[in-house]
């Protein structure tokens, strides 16, 4: 029987599993774009990384 390893979640990982889609497209595109993220999302990601 092979015993299957299971890795901690990243960030990106973690947020697309709680259905926020959206808000990942959306810091890859700021990302891209090289532009600061709006404020509100800002605060949704901080919560959901605390």
């Amino acid at each position: 029987m092979d015993i299957k390893t299971l890795y901690p979640m990243d960030m990106k990982e973690f947020m697309l599993a709680l259905g926020e889609k959206d808000l990942v497209e959306q810091i890859k595109s700021c990302l891209q774009a090289n532009a600061p993220l709006p404020s509100t999302s800002h605060t949704v990601v901080t919560q959901l990384y605390r």
